[in-house]
């Protein structure tokens, strides 16, 4: 708190979207595990934003929905209203306890609101709060909103037995994704240091969403983040290099469906069994090794698809790897193949569209073309000084520059008409690169 700047207070317009009613100057979630607060899952939220006219002004309204279900608790909540005063400085106006309204919206919801005071056009205002819970899921971090941002980032320290699968939905790109391992990041109820892994996530100089007619839910185009939890290690059994590991309590709103389950809760389970081979083999200055898994993965959802299982968002039935490895003098060499077996989807009916909406048949009953890897690397170390060494290297990713198609979803376009729509893997990408050791 306390981050406004006088520059911030003294914008007019923003140069990139001058039809902008306010602007978010900054906003930022840290989610991590609170030894504090009990060891909830706890997410602290940021916002800075900068109102420009009488139409921004509802920015100043906060409005947040916590679940009892989940055992969500708000606390922390802080608010200040800045506005330049006549002698060109800044005034602050604080949130007081006494403006923060609790209401009992459903049996499962509760809605938290508060106006932040002394708001005018020309304002910058500023909250911040924080909700925890035993919940272990991860909510969607929307980067993409009505209105323009300078800057979005979500920073999280996930437990280093949670598995979260990541993807990044909508049409911006991320400017920042960085990943690191903290040996030490929470002493836990036992007494043992647990390790995180963290992740930061960011977009810079996001355009403000704009809704077309024919969009049924602007949700569904809102770049965004999500995180979906695939397992947690603690609960996976190996004997030699077969598998068995069971999931339960999650929920379909982490499984990332983009068929008639997207917008369903029900909480089921999965499970999934498989085995792995390795063989290495080393001659001379060659090394190579060849990996396979079988796999059989599937949900068991009761109020789902006539109680019947049916495979995984993320079920691959098969998968291999084949790499061989080469030196010569300072040059090395590598050739890799990787492969797996295409990911289920959801086709639409012969009928299509009932009542605006895409009916499907049977959930991930068909699958995605398989998919085909090659990759080629050289690499050549030298010395330019007695202390200094140097290497250039050449990589060509998917040499053979097949269409690997990842994700396959349906959507409706500008006639009304439902379209196919892939996520493609990149086709063949060069990488050249020069580094120095000193």
């Amino acid at each position: 708190m306390g981050q406004t700047s006088l520059k911030e207070l003294q914008m007019t317009f923003y140069k990139k979207d001058s039809t902008a009613n306010a602007l978010v100057l900054y906003e930022q979630a840290n989610y991590y595990r609170s030894k504090p607060k009990n060891f909830r899952f706890t997410t602290e939220y940021y916002k800075r934003i900068k109102i420009f006219n009488k139409k921004g002004l509802n920015k100043a309204t906060v409005t947040i929905y916590t679940n009892k279900d989940q055992k969500e608790l708000i606390s922390d909540i802080k608010a200040i209203t800045y506005n330049l005063n006549d002698n060109n400085s800044r005034q602050e106006t604080y949130l007081s306890k006494d403006q923060i309204f609790e209401t009992q919206e459903t049996k499962r919801y509760t809605k938290t609101t508060f106006s932040l005071p002394n708001v005018n056009a020309g304002s910058v205002i500023e909250y911040t709060y924080t909700i925890s819970s035993y919940y272990i899921g991860i909510k969607d971090w929307y980067f993409q909103s009505d209105i323009p941002k300078l800057k979005s980032q979500l920073d999280l320290a996930v437990l280093g037995n949670y598995k979260y699968n990541k993807r990044l939905i909508g049409f911006l790109d991320l400017d920042k994704e960085e990943s690191s391992v903290n040996h030490e990041c929470i002493e836990m109820p036992d007494g043992q240091v647990a390790a995180c892994a963290s992740y930061s996530f960011g977009m810079n100089n996001i355009p403000a969403f704009k809704e077309e007619d024919y969009m049924l839910s602007k949700k569904n185009y809102l770049s965004k983040i999500s995180l979906d939890l695939e397992s947690i290690t603690t609960l996976t059994e190996k004997v030699g290099a077969s598998y068995y590991k069971k999931v339960n309590g999650i929920t379909t709103r982490s499984q990332g469906f983009q068929n008639q389950y997207q917008f369903v809760d029900a909480i089921g389970l999965y499970e999934v069994k498989g085995i792995d081979f390795l063989v290495q083999k080393k001659w001379s200055v060659f090394t190579s090794w060849l990996t396979y898994s079988l796999s059989q993965n599937e949900y068991d959802f009761k109020a789902l698809n006539s109680q019947t299982n049916f495979p995984n968002n993320y079920s691959v039935e098969h998968a291999f790897s084949w790499s061989i490895n080469h030196s010569f003098n300072s040059f090395k060499y590598a050739l890799s193949v990787n492969g797996h077996s295409g990911k289920p989807y959801t086709l639409p009916t012969q009928v299509g569209v009932v009542d605006s909406t895409i009916e499907y048949a049977t959930p991930n009953a068909v699958n995605l073309p398989d998919y085909l890897r090659v990759d080629l690397s050289l690499r050549y170390d030298f010395k330019l000084q007695s202390a200094l060494d140097a290497s250039l290297s050449l990589s060509i990713w998917n040499l053979l520059n097949r269409t690997n198609v990842l994700n396959r979803f349906y959507s409706f376009d500008t006639s009304n008409q439902i379209m196919e729509r892939n996520s493609e893997a990149l086709g063949l990408t060069p990488n050249l690169s020069f580094r120095l050791r000193f």
